[in-house]
């Protein structure tokens, strides 16, 4: 997925960061909004939560905090354009478009055209030390495993099937080969796991943070390629697994749907699909723009995880158990938009893997709207978004 990262961790003990956090910031806010500091701006502040080791009021004593441009969706508003969808949309528009290009920006991967039949599915996210984890809380294996599934998740987005990735590896200049090591550990492990060959990459020793630039090269599955734009009035919109708390621990230890996705590709008829790594709210509006329909969903339907709970009711966040499941992002999960009668043959089927819940439809028009019996309310947006924070219950 083309994206920059929403996510800023800042180690302490590291002041340089400091400045790298604020800049960060500075691009999640764009224009407008002006500058604050790390504990003031309310568009800076940190989600309370790392790997489950913070209470409110904790923030700062801690090695290694946290901040990121989501807030309480239920609470703040804001302009629904973002730095990332201005910058992918620019793009858009002054990149050349080349027939192997069968699938370019706006997608969770591109496919390309070898010729004689043959297509390719490529991916590519960067994770670093400082916004996707903070290497002085986790293993660095971990490190090295999120690089991987990340990607692969986008390729489950496509229905695709991984091959092989190349990984390009950013190094701190202190003990650059022992933490080498250990990064690769966690990334060959969840490698031989999918079956992804290591071809090759880069490897840079710096003054900077640890990061890693993987990119995944897949095939289509035998069902074909999924794209975000091929959803359908009267689809029903089918979410995998639950969502919400993730920061918790589930934005390392996720599983790529890959498998999940190459089963239900195979036997069922899918329209669309999109990972949630930005939040549903988020990822389900990229669908249905993309579509040129609304999303209809009942809140009451969400799938909301435990963890999502446990981060409510125990580490002072002032949202929701679903106010987190409509929003965290970072679950990893898949939105489908199937056919209803497709959606009632997966709902009941054991061999897909993973549980399934229908939350919703797509219908004409626009936007996402909250529906229950016969009230109806519009939804704004709302998950980790490179700009602004939006309030999802509109008028």
């Amino acid at each position: 997925m083309m994206c920059l990262s929403g996510r800023s961790v800042q180690c302490k003990q590291r002041p340089r960061k400091v400045l790298r956090g604020l800049y960060s910031c500075v691009l999640r806010l764009g224009s407008g909004f002006g500058i604050g500091t790390l504990e003031t701006d309310p568009y800076c502040q940190w989600r309370r939560g790392w790997i489950g080791k913070l209470h409110s009021g904790e923030v700062l004593d801690r090695q290694c905090w946290a901040f990121s441009a989501v807030i309480s969706p239920l609470k703040l508003q804001g302009k629904s354009l973002t730095m990332e969808l201005d910058w992918i949309r620019y793009l858009a528009k002054i990149l050349p478009r080349y027939p192997r290009l069968v699938v370019g920006i706006g997608d969770d991967a591109a496919v390309l055209d070898w010729g004689a039949g043959n297509y390719g599915v490529v991916a590519v996210d960067v994770v670093s030390d400082g916004a996707d984890f903070c290497l002085r809380e986790i293993d660095p294996a971990l490190a090295g495993r999120k690089a991987l599934a990340v990607n692969l998740s986008d390729l489950a987005a496509m229905a695709a099937q991984p091959v092989a990735a190349v990984v390009a590896l950013g190094l701190p200049r202190q003990d650059a080969r022992s933490l080498a090591e250990r990064v690769y550990e966690g990334l060959l492990a969840l490698a031989e796991d999918y079956q992804v060959a290591i071809a090759g990459g880069d490897t840079h020793v710096w003054d900077g943070p640890l990061f890693l630039a993987v990119t995944v090269l897949g095939l289509p599955g035998p069902g074909g390629i999924w794209r975000r734009d091929g959803a359908k009035p009267n689809d029903v919109i089918l979410v995998t697994g639950s969502l919400g708390g993730s920061i918790l621990g589930k934005h390392l230890h996720f599983r790529p749907r890959v498998r999940e996705a190459l089963y239900l590709a195979q036997n069922y008829e899918v329209h669309a699909a999109i990972d949630i790594s930005d939040g549903l709210l988020l990822d389900l509006a990229r669908v249905a723009e993309a579509s040129g329909l609304a999303a209809e969903i009942s809140l009451q339907a969400i799938p909301v995880d435990p963890a999502a709970e446990r981060l409510s009711r125990e580490k002072g966040t002032n949202r929701s158990p679903l106010e987190h499941a409509l929003s965290d992002g970072e679950d990893y999960e898949l939105i489908l938009a199937v056919p209803p009668q497709e959606a009632q043959r997966m709902l009941k089927d054991p061999a897909v893997g993973v549980s399934l819940t229908a939350i919703g439809r797509f219908v004409e028009g626009e936007g996402l709207w909250h529906v229950e019996g016969n009230f109806r309310a519009r939804l704004e947006p709302a998950g980790y978004v490179h700009g602004h924070s939006h309030q999802p219950f509109g008028k």
